[in-house]
């Protein structure tokens, strides 16, 4: 028997064979300009994701430097009182207060866009799920950690310094005690810690360099927060050896009627004469009986607290601070 079917089968078989390849002729060209658009389509949005992560890295290097810019800084508000030691007055370095002030000010509006900026970094960079780049988690304990996070931020970025040292200045220059001063201090110094732990969050956030390089950026970075740390306790240890030393005035004067009513140069009664603080506050010949001056009568021998030469009170400290580092 023969296997070969009858001439019309034959026929329709070949009909069929040909309306199969007219139709991949017609489907296959716009199959593969789909698939060529939808390709197109992902490499467009790679490029656009990889342009703000791009972004992203250029600006927390930026903002990590302002982080370290305003860490050094914030110290040097310590550095504006000075005590005129033949008045026993106190009197402000304003040139310095002015520099001061306008860093801060500066640094601060970076860190205000910086808090702007962080949900679109945080989410506009994935957009698209699929790409499964720096998708932001979403669960409860990611939230509250943002919220907490977003706080801090926004307790960091305050002008505390711009609007306590006047206070602290106003209390120090009175001649009665304050314990305010103290809650005071207190703000100034809560409020640098997290400033701290911005610049390390910050540095973490840093792309990372396997092998010998991390290790060296790692090694630097601790480096640079001990000499930062030497800095910092350097320059409240001047601060507070000044405020020891109006400690001293303002005891002897909540106890006396003869003193004015400001220790302030600019407000310095002529007629009162502060010799007895020599006497009551004796710091070339210290007599713990009388005041006991602590850990600060270095500063106040030295001369230090009366100088307006900023890199050499700041060197002194410095090095007071390096010296007394411990860990």
């Amino acid at each position: 028997m023969s296997n070969r079917g009858s001439p019309q089968e034959n026929g329709e078989s070949m009909n069929r064979e040909t309306e199969n390849e007219d139709s991949g002729n017609i489907n296959g060209p716009e199959h593969e300009a789909a698939e060529l658009q939808h390709s197109n389509n992902d490499n467009h949005e790679g490029e656009r994701i990889t342009k703000r992560i791009i972004l992203r890295h250029v600006w927390n290097y930026l903002f990590l430097f302002s982080c370290v810019i305003a860490a050094i800084v914030d110290p040097l508000f310590f550095y504006i009182p000075v005590i005129n030691d033949s008045k026993r007055c106190l009197l402000l370095e304003k040139k310095l207060w002015t520099a001061v002030f306008v860093f801060r000010m500066v640094t601060d509006v970076i860190y205000l866009v910086h808090i702007a900026l962080r949900p679109w970094m945080d989410f506009k960079i994935c957009e698209k799920p699929r790409s499964n780049i720096c998708c932001s988690n979403t669960n409860v304990f990611a939230s509250v950690r943002r919220c907490f996070s977003f706080l801090i931020d926004v307790f960091v970025v305050l002008p505390v310094p711009q609007v306590v040292f006047p206070f602290i200045f106003k209390e120090m220059r009175s001649t009665r005690p304050s314990e305010i001063i103290k809650s005071l201090n207190t703000l100034v110094l809560f409020q640098y810690v997290p400033r701290i732990r911005q610049i390390y969050l910050s540095w973490k956030n840093l792309p990372r360099n396997a092998g010998k390089l991390d290790g060296w950026i790692k090694a630097l970075f601790n480096f640079f927060l001990f000499i930062l740390a030497s800095h910092v306790i350097g320059a409240f240890w001047y601060f507070f050896s000044i405020q020891r030393e109006t400690a001293c005035w303002h005891l002897v004067c909540g106890n006396l009627s003869g003193c004015g009513n400001s220790f302030s140069c600019a407000n310095t009664d002529s007629s009162v004469n502060y010799a007895f603080l020599d006497d009551r506050c004796p710091i070339n010949t210290p007599n713990t009986t009388k005041f006991d001056f602590g850990i600060f009568l270095e500063a106040l021998q030295s001369g230090i607290v009366q100088s307006s030469n900023l890199p050499q009170k700041f060197f002194y400290c410095f090095w007071w601070g390096l010296r007394n580092l411990r860990f």
